[in-house]
């Protein structure tokens, strides 16, 4: 029975993938969790393999799968492949990186933060169904998932960090194992060039784009979803 570990992007409790779950209840599922206020991607991984089976099949949404490319450079053994939804190997703009967002957008969204945590975690949420069909739908759904307890605030802030900092491009030819990518073409945080721009790095992947889908493309349909991932653990 193939193990199946589910990464969460910022600002979500594990919960959020509940209705997924229920649709592979025939797989055995982890859920690990994500807020230890690691400092970097490196220590999160680390700390992130200690739970994770080995060979797993990693399910990654935004932040997450900064996560998972990280786990399957650094613990190989652990990764037996990997769908990643939403994915960016760099989330923030550089001189030779077009496809993240501004520096000083994100600067302004981390100052927010610190200031209004609860309202910038539900604009964050409106950003990711921008664009999105099923926008009606998808963002109830979302929600009632999001990180709103004080408890958590300090993990966030670090993942806001982490976010910030991150930046896989260079480690990418080190990612060896299959690897499907699902992205919105109308993504309003992470662009869809960030996905080809993986789809060309990592070998042998496999590029999936949703039309009229935002930051979370099959996320209202589990049903679908679930699909895609029992073709990837095959």
């Amino acid at each position: 029975m193939k193990s199946i570990v589910f990464l969460s992007g910022w600002g979500y409790e594990p919960s959020l993938w509940q209705a997924l779950a229920g649709e592979l209840s025939d797989h055995s599922l982890y859920t690990p969790s994500l807020s230890t206020g690691a400092s970097d991607i490196d220590t999160w991984a680390d700390l992130v393999a200690a739970e994770v089976p080995a060979r797993s099949m990693i399910v990654a949404w935004s932040l997450g799968t900064l996560l998972a490319l990280c786990l399957a450079q650094r613990h190989p053994g652990r990764v037996g492949s990997v769908l990643l939804v939403g994915a960016t190997p760099c989330f923030v703009a550089k001189d030779d990186w077009a496809h993240g967002l501004d520096p000083q957008v994100f600067a302004t969204f981390q100052e927010n933060f610190t200031h209004d945590p609860l309202r910038t975690l539900r604009r964050f949420l409106a950003l990711q169904v921008l664009g999105d069909s099923a926008r009606s739908t998808l963002q109830p759904m979302l929600e009632p998932h999001l990180k709103t307890d004080h408890a958590s605030l300090p993990g966030l802030a670090s993942g806001l960090r982490i976010l910030a900092s991150t930046d896989l491009r260079d480690r990418l030819p080190s990612v060896q194992v299959p690897c499907t990518l699902l992205h919105g073409k109308n993504d309003a945080l992470i662009p869809i060039g960030a996905a080809d721009y993986l789809h060309q790095a990592l070998g042998g992947s496999r590029l999936i784009t949703v039309d009229c889908a935002g930051h979370a493309p099959l996320f209202a349909s589990p049903d679908r979803l679930a699909r895609l991932v029992r073709e990837c653990s095959t």
